[in-house]
């Protein structure tokens, strides 16, 4: 079995590597939107916590919700 403070450092590296994950798919999807002329974008899903932290650190605005029971987001640089 596992030590707590072991259990506690392999959770936290999953929640890092997720967010990285995540941040890597956003920042495609950003310049993608940028090279598009846009200065948005959207997803359906949830956005880890400290994905939104980090972004909103960047200057982003972040917008979540939920219509019929889905889940939403969206990201603006205006």
């Amino acid at each position: 079995m596992l030590a707590t403070n072991e259990a506690k450092r392999q959770a936290q590296n999953n929640i890092d590597n997720c967010v990285t994950q995540e941040l890597d798919k956003i920042d495609k999807l950003i310049a993608e939107a940028i090279s598009n002329g846009k200065f948005s974008i959207c997803n359906d899903g949830v956005l880890q916590y400290k994905t939104k932290e980090m972004l909103k650190s960047l200057g982003y605005r972040i917008e979540t919700g939920s219509q019929y029971n889905e889940a939403y987001w969206s990201i603006s640089w205006t």
